[in-house]
Parts: structure tokens; sequence; C-alpha cells
């Protein structure tokens, strides 16, 4: 009976009282020879299967690759890896992927919470496929989704031309900001115009430098006039205040007119004296002396217009009553249908 050759290694494995003495030593020893060199590799005996093995220490690779890895599947740990040994390693802490160094043996933390973790002097909290931070042709891109820009929360902001070395300009907020506001910029007008700012933080385009500031392109300004005197008369040498003729005014400091004018009856109006001599005074918040005295010439039928008074203040920011009184020098001065303005310019 002829001798069966092994599948995997090519044994000669002789027919049992068939084969003679000594071509069967012959065939044993070329296989026992065979048997020595095997390794399992192809061709050198039946390749291990892994549970085949029991790897219980390190196994090394002698610097060489793992290739053909579908994946690496780590055990987790319980806590960082820190034995002297443990250096240049990849592994897990419960959910998180850990690499320790090999020069200073720190343990760094890779991912954070399903994302990667960017760890001191980077940005955090960046949403995975969504918030990014980017530089792209000289600028910087913050985005909080895609295509979707970003809010920068900051303090002062330096802006400085694209060139080496350029100086800077500053922007600060105010020193003091009691709650938080917004400045919204306005779109860009025809012409060169001056801005205005509104209580809600608008900047926009108010009126063109080319009119100038005229009275049509400011704000209203205050105005307030007295009810009437009607028909007024006096005969005393004392300051007596003209019924009516006073009038409370509120400013911003600019300069304020004040004066008379009619009191839009249609009746005579004016200022007139049948003695010698009479003087109206204008006063602010009752104070002496007077802001000024006019002295007005006339008879009861020589009528001095209202225009007589006429008289241009400057007071700082406040709330101010102006008013008229009359002083007779002798006979009886009369102050006719007239009413009292302040008009703050």
């Amino acid at each position: 009976m002829a001798n069966t050759i092994s599948p995997n290694m090519g044994l000669i494995v002789p027919t049992v009282a068939s084969e003679p003495g000594p071509e069967w030593a012959q065939d044993i020893n070329a296989s026992l020879s065979t048997i020595d060199q095997h390794n399992h590799s192809a061709g050198q005996g039946v390749q291990i299967q892994p549970n085949g093995l029991n790897i219980n220490a390190d196994l090394p690779f002698n610097s060489n690759n793992a290739t053909i890895l579908r994946s690496v599947r780590f055990a987790p740990q319980v806590a960082t890896l820190n034995l002297s040994t443990d250096i240049g390693c990849l592994y897990v802490v419960n959910n998180e992927l850990y690499y320790n160094d090999v020069t200073g043996g720190h343990m760094i933390q890779v991912t954070l919470n399903g994302s990667v973790n960017a760890g001191a002097g980077s940005i955090t909290g960046l949403p995975s496929g969504t918030a990014s931070a980017s530089y792209s042709a000289g600028t910087f891109v913050f985005q909080s989704a895609t295509s979707t820009s970003a809010n920068i929360d900051g303090g002062s902001y330096v802006f400085r031309n694209n060139t080496a070395g350029s100086n800077g300009v500053t922007v600060n907020p105010p020193a003091s900001i009691p709650s938080n506001y917004g400045l919204f910029l306005p779109t860009i007008p025809g012409t060169q115009s001056f801005l205005t700012l509104d209580a809600s933080g608008n900047i926009a385009p108010y009126a063109s430098i080319s009119q100038g500031i005229q009275r049509s392109n400011l704000a209203p300004v205050g105005q307030q006039n007295s009810a009437s005197c009607g028909v007024f008369t006096s005969s005393t040498v004392f300051a007596s205040p003209v019924r009516n003729l006073s009038v409370t005014i509120t400013t911003s400091g600019r300069p304020v007119m004040i004066f008379c004018q009619s009191d839009a009856s249609g009746s005579a109006c004016g200022f007139s004296n049948s003695g010698t001599s009479a003087t109206w005074g204008l006063y602010k918040n009752g104070a002496s002396p007077q802001l000024a005295i006019f002295q007005i010439a006339g008879t009861s039928t020589q009528i001095s217009p209202p225009s007589s008074i006429l008289y241009l203040d400057n007071p700082t920011a406040g709330t101010y009553t102006y008013n008229i009184s009359v002083n007779t020098a002798g006979g009886t001065s009369t102050t006719e249908n007239m009413v009292l303005v302040a008009y703050e310019l």
C-alpha cells in the first residue's frame, strides 16, 4: 500500500505493516526533520486560530507594525494608567480616549463628551459638526452653525491695517456700563450725512452735510408760552409782577430766547405809561437783580410794541422760571394782551 502525504506540511506518513524497514525509518526521519522546522506559517503547519491563543503577558511586536487591522477595541480602565512603563500608550478611561506621552509621562485626554478635547490654549465647547473656528485667506472665521456667523464676546478690540508693524486703533466700551445694550450700524446713506443715535442704540443718517446744521435738521427744541396778561395796569413804585407773564422751561443747556408777543386775541397789545416813566424788568427764578430792565417811553396814546422786551439768556441745563414785573415811577403803566415766550435755540 502506498504511503500518504499530510496536506499541511507534506509529511510522509508510512503505511503500517506494509512499508519495509529501511524506507519506513527514512520516511519517519524526514518527517521529523520537517516537523522540527515548522512555524505554523502557510505550508508550515496548521495556522493558529484565536481560540488557540492564551495571551497572558505583553505581546511584543519587536518594533513592527500591526497591519490590516479593521479596528482596535480597548478595554475601558477605571483610572488613567500611571506606571513607569505606561508611556507611549493609547487607552480608554471610562468613555474617553487618553494618550500618555513618552518624554514627560503626561496623561493627555484626547476626547471629551463625544468630541475632541480642545485642551489648554484651544477653543472649548465647539459642538461637533456645527460651530467652528477657522482661518481662511487672512481672515479668522467664527461660525455658530454651518454658514451661520457666531458672536464674539471680548473686551477692547485693536484694529490694525493688514501690514507688518501697523499701529492699531483700540476701541473700548464705556468705563461704566449699568446694563447691557447694543449699537446697530446704519446702512450707507446716499450722501455724506450727519448721524443720530436713538435710545435703542440705532445709528442712522439724519441729514445731509451739504445742508449744514439747520433748524429743520434739529430735533424739536423746548418752547413754553405763558397765558395772556389781558389788560394789566399798575401804579406802584415797587416791582409788581405782571399778571400771567411767567413761564417755566426745562433746557438742555442751549441758549434761551425770552420775549413778549401778541396773545393772538386780535386786541391792541403793547406797553404804555400815563406818567413820567415806567420800567419793566425780566427776572429768572425770582432772583434779584433782574436779568434786564426795559425802560419803555410812551403815553396812553403811544404804545410800545411787545418786541420791546427781548433777551437772550445762556443757562446751563436745568429748569428755569422767567417772569415780567413792572415799576411805575408816576402815573399808571399798562401791559396789554401779551404772552411771555421762552424758546430754547
